[in-house]
């Protein structure tokens, strides 16, 4: 039988494949099995190349992507969690007012600092219904940096509870 390639020399190999779903089997001779050999190998390189790119493309975007913003405080109250607090947001409840203070008066006027009446003392006490709110509501992200915040005010000396 004739190499199905160069039609000359006698086919020696067999080269069975799976082109568009479809099983095809060739019968070729050493030379030109040997040339295929080295073309597919080509192609595998070259597929090789373009893959190793594309992944250090993805690794790239992906080392590029902001870390997930995790809020800072939410309302012990209704939940709403502040994230950006803008001159147009809006708060969740009353006491999101009362909780955010510091951070609205820092958005309504930068530079001034708010009046201080019994916010040290109930710093721990909110920190404390912040941390039990994360943990109903699956946001252990944030427990975890609350929990490290209690730590941090009881090392302080800060005993509001």
């Amino acid at each position: 039988m004739l190499c199905n390639s160069c039609n000359k020399r006698e086919a020696a190999v067999i080269v069975q494949m799976s082109v568009n779903g479809q099983m095809m089997s060739r019968n070729l001779c050493p030379a030109c099995a040997q040339q295929m050999h080295i073309e597919i190998a080509k192609s595998l390189a070259r597929a090789g190349t373009v893959l190793d790119t594309l992944k250090k493309r993805a690794d790239r975007a992906q080392s590029q992507k902001p870390a997930p913003e995790v809020p800072e405080a939410i309302c012990s109250n209704c939940g709403h969690a502040i994230r950006a607090l803008t001159g147009n947001s809006r708060m969740g409840c009353a006491q999101c007012y009362d909780g955010f203070r510091e951070r609205i008066a820092a958005v309504i006027a930068p530079g001034t600092v708010p009046v201080q009446d019994e916010a040290p003392k109930n710093k721990r006490r909110e920190m404390h219904r912040q941390l039990e709110q994360a943990l109903v509501n699956e946001n252990y992200e944030l427990a975890a940096v609350l929990r490290d915040r209690l730590r941090e005010s009881a090392r302080e000396g800060d005993t509001g509870v």
